[in-house]
């Protein structure tokens, strides 16, 4: 149940990700109540027990940090109050819609009347399946198909010459500057560890089009912010790189940029 206790200075931003709850959340800060819902539904089939959403990328007690890091967030955000407390904590300024906005979208009257109102339940409750993410680009829409319950195990095989001494001083210097790391950089490693993009894709299980697309900088063509996390990180791991965090960070540190920048252009 959704609480409206004070919350604690320490949740303001998660230890491990240093992101706010909307960061998290990958939504907005103006982001309305469904929309905070449907990306909390979202992490929490994404980080459910046998999720293939989770292969090779996150151990069980990564994951389970994730689901408590999702939960406050989510309880926080649903929470009128609670939101506007930590909005003023964190320095962000929202427009507080009405309640009958807020609960359909933010849209008015006359848009609403355009809505297309399903005919079922089941119709309405229908999800996307995550592994369609692994496996085609973001723009594509997948059929939704029943979610797989096969618990899988963690990637555990590395490129051959993943801890060469020249692969390995290469990665140093990048986790030292971890500012000058982006898409170029994986490039760089994968190809002194002397892999094609297939090999990746293959050990992987990362789809071709998401590899080239990290390689690129194309964040238009990658999907949310978690399965980027995810991506980057397995990625790194098959190229030799043991402690990946700092990578990760700095390449969805670029996403986050570019993102920010894409709101302030015209369309």
């Amino acid at each position: 149940m959704i609480g409206h206790e004070r919350p604690n200075a320490d949740s303001q931003r998660t230890s491990s990700t240093r992101q706010t709850f909307y960061e998290l959340l990958d939504v907005p800060v103006s982001a309305t109540r469904i929309q905070i819902r449907e990306a909390y539904i979202r992490i929490k089939h994404t980080y459910a027990g046998g999720s293939p959403a989770l292969y090779g990328l996150v151990s069980d007690e990564e994951a389970q940090a994730m689901m408590e890091s999702a939960e406050e967030a989510y309880r926080v955000l649903d929470d009128e109050l609670l939101r506007k407390e930590y909005d003023g904590r964190i320095g962000v300024e929202r427009e507080v819609k009405s309640p009958f906005n807020q609960e359909f979208g933010g849209l008015t009257a006359a848009e609403l009347s355009q809505v297309k109102v399903p005919r079922t339940l089941n119709e309405s409750q229908q999800e996307p399946d995550e592994t369609s993410l692994w496996n085609s680009p973001a723009q594509e829409t997948q059929r939704p198909r029943p979610r797989p319950t096969t618990t899988f195990t963690k990637i555990k095989k590395f490129a051959a010459h993943a801890f060469d001494k020249d692969v390995q001083d290469l990665i140093q210097s990048f986790q030292v500057e971890p500012l000058l790391f982006d898409g170029r950089s994986l490039v760089q490693i994968r190809e002194l560890v002397g892999v094609s993009q297939a090999e990746v894709q293959e050990r992987t299980k990362v789809s071709l089009e998401y590899i080239k697309s990290l390689e690129n900088n194309d964040f238009h063509k990658l999907p949310s912010l978690v399965y980027i996390r995810g991506f980057t990180k397995i990625y790194l791991q098959y190229l030799g790189v043991k402690d990946s965090e700092t990578l990760v960070e700095a390449y969805t540190e670029k996403y986050n940029l570019w993102r920010e920048q894409s709101k302030t252009q015209p369309s």
